[in-house]
This record gives structure tokens, C-alpha cells and sequence, in this order.
């Protein structure tokens, strides 16, 4: 276990040591065909020369701790999230979040890499030149941006790295309204992201409704894992939580729970799936009520924008009685 830290800990530095990238040569498996995707998302075939970040200069800003996801008698598999900086082409420090997978095994010589796989995403700034003709830059990030736009185009939310951003193309302005980062005296739990953003409403004030679940790094909730529901006031630039909902599993089964249903409507009703449940909850009048209860694994089904549910009735998925759809935006069923 111990050789097994050190190798997922080593590798980290030595890719960010362009003079060690031989080193690193030996335990990959770089194919003619493979083509670089960009540092957002690269595996054990990637081009070495992207391994070892190509032309930036990164430097270690916040160590990551290896975390053992598997381990047994013949292999090991450990991820680490660490923080690097590299600067810009005016000499500005970007920071970026790395997580790096490693599925190794160790014989009687040496450990064998056997499976890699590295994500990045660059902390978002306004400060450099992020305004195109053709939008936002954003930088390294994987392509699936969740963002929301008002009806009048005055307002768009975005989310990136676990912090949310409104931007005004109008006037150019942007602002962080979320994050769990601090500007001074930071260290790795404020930018260790456990925790996801779902945008829920942005109206014509520039106002947004959105929710935090997983791990809360700070805050009255810190050390907790739940979900926050949050209203940003964009006039008096200041949030209010509304709702919070204490959780007790893993973050990760939280993820799949929001991802199969997280929505809410105008009518400020809050609907959302959890432990083989749809729940409504009436944010203005403060009650909450199960709405659906869920039998069978797949016997619910959520259109892409999370509106219409779709759910059957009865103990056994093949042999139900009767099919309900419900638009959770107008209350019909």
C-alpha cells in the first residue's frame, strides 16, 4: 500500500518535471492513433507530451492526499485531487483542479501501471481576457457547461469547478455568487470538490435560484453532507438559504440521486429524488410531502429538463397496472 501511494505521488511531480518525462515513458502506453482531447480529460494512450502539460510551466499549488478506492491481493486503484498554477502568456498566475486515477499493479521488480486517467478544469477568473466575439472562454473544462439564461438574454448563470458565476453581457460584469474557496488563508479542503451545483431558476432581475449538494467544505453546514437550497438576491447581492436537507450517504450516491430528478418551478415548489422517493416541498409555505413512492429500480423515468416524471404503479416493473405522467411544472397529472 505504501509503494502504491508513492508511485500515484511521484508520478504527480513527474509530470510537472519536463526534465523527468522519460521517467514516465515506461509506464505508458502511448498509441500512434491516440489524438490529444486537451488536458480536460486524457488516459494511459494520451500523447506523453500531454501528460507532461505540453508548453504550460505548472507548479504544484495545493498537494493532494492518494485515496484508496481499491485495493486486494493483486491490485490497487487510487485517485488523487491536487491543485497546480501555471502562468498565462502576460505572466498571470491560472490555477486549475486535477484529479489523477491510477490502476496499478506491483510484482517482483516494479509497479505496473495498468489503467490512467487525468481530468482537469481551470479555475474560472474574470481578471484575464475571457469575453470573445463568439462568448465566454472558459479554458480547460469539459464540454458539458451547466449554465441557465433569463428569458430576456440579460442574465446568464454558469457553474464551473463548483462555484457559480452570473454574467450581465450587457454591462460586462460578472459575478461569483457561490463558491466554497477563500481568497486568503486557503488550503486543500476549500478546493477539494465534493459537491455539485444545479442551476433552478434565473428571472428577470438577475436573481438565482440553485441548489448545493454533497460535502459542505464551509459554512454553518460545514463537515456536513446534504442539500442546500439557495436563493441569491442579484440588488442586494446576498444569498439566503431556504431549504437544507441532511444527507447520510456518500456524496456520489447523492450525485446519482439529484441527477435522476433536482427541479423546480415557478411556483416555488421544489421537487427532487431521493432514497426511492419524489418529494415536493412548497418553498414558500415551508411543508414538504412525499409525492411519489418508488417500488422498483427504472419504474421512473425524467424528461431531459427534469419537467415531465414519468412512474407505474404496482410492485412488479413488467406486470404494472397503470402508467402516471406528471408535468411538474403546471401540477397535471
Amino acid at each position: 500500500t505504501e509503494q502504491y501511494a508513492k508511485f500515484a505521488s511521484d508520478f504527480v511531480q513527474m509530470s510537472l518535471d519536463k526534465d523527468q518525462a522519460d521517467n514516465l515513458a515506461a509506464y505508458m502506453e502511448t498509441s500512434d492513433s491516440a489524438s490529444s482531447r486537451n488536458f480536460a480529460g486524457l488516459n494511459i494512450n494520451s500523447p506523453l507530451a500531454d501528460i507532461i502539460w505540453g508548453n504550460l510551466n505548472p507548479q504544484l499549488s495545493k498537494a493532494g492526499i492518494p485515496i484508496i478506492k481499491d485495493i486486494n491481493e493483486t491490485t490497487a486503484s487510487i485517485s488523487v485531487e491536487y491543485e497546480i498554477t501555471a502562468p498565462d502568456e502576460n505572466g498571470n498566475a491560472e490555477y486549475y483542479l486535477v484529479t489523477d486515477f491510477y490502476r496499478m499493479r506491483y510484482d517482483e521488480t516494479r509497479i505496473r501501471l495498468l489503467d490512467f486517467e487525468r481530468s482537469a478544469t481551470q479555475v474560472f477568473a474574470p481578471s484575464r481576457s475571457v469575453i470573445s466575439n463568439s462568448g465566454l472562454i472558459l479554458g480547460v473544462r469539459s464540454k458539458n457547461v451547466d449554465y441557465m439564461t433569463n428569458e430576456e438574454g440579460s442574465v446568464t448563470a454558469f457553474t464551473q469547478n463548483g462555484d457559480l458565476w452570473s454574467y450581465a453581457p450587457d454591462t460586462g460584469k460578472f459575478v461569483e455568487i457561490f463558491t466554497f474557496r477563500k481568497n486568503e488563508n486557503s488550503d486543500f479542503r476549500d478546493a477539494r470538490v465534493e459537491h455539485d451545483i444545479k442551476i433552478l431558476d434565473v428571472d428577470e432581475g438577475g436573481n438565482v435560484k440553485f441548489a448545493v449538494y454533497g460535502y459542505m467544505n464551509r459554512g454553518r453546514h460545514e463537515g456536513e453532507t446534504g442539500i442546500q437550497i439557495l436563493s441569491y438576491d442579484n440588488s442586494l447581492n446576498t444569498i439566503e438559504e431556504e431549504v437544507y436537507i441532511p444527507y447520510f450517504k456518500s456524496y456520489a450516491v447523492l450525485k446519482d440521486e439529484m441527477n435522476q430528478l433536482l427541479y423546480q418551478n415557478r411556483q416555488q415548489h421544489l421537487y427532487f429524488f431521493l432514497e426511492n422517493g419524489v418529494y415536493d416541498v412548497d418553498l414558500e409555505n415551508r411543508s414538504a410531502a412525499q409525492l411519489v413512492s418508488i417500488h422498483q429500480d427504472d419504474s421512473l423515468q425524467v424528461s431531459e429538463n427534469h419537467e415531465i416524471i414519468v412512474w407505474q404503479e404496482g410492485d412488479d416493473i413488467n406486470h404494472s397496472s397503470q402508467l402516471n405522467v406528471r408535468n411538474l411544472n403546471t401540477g397535471e397529472q
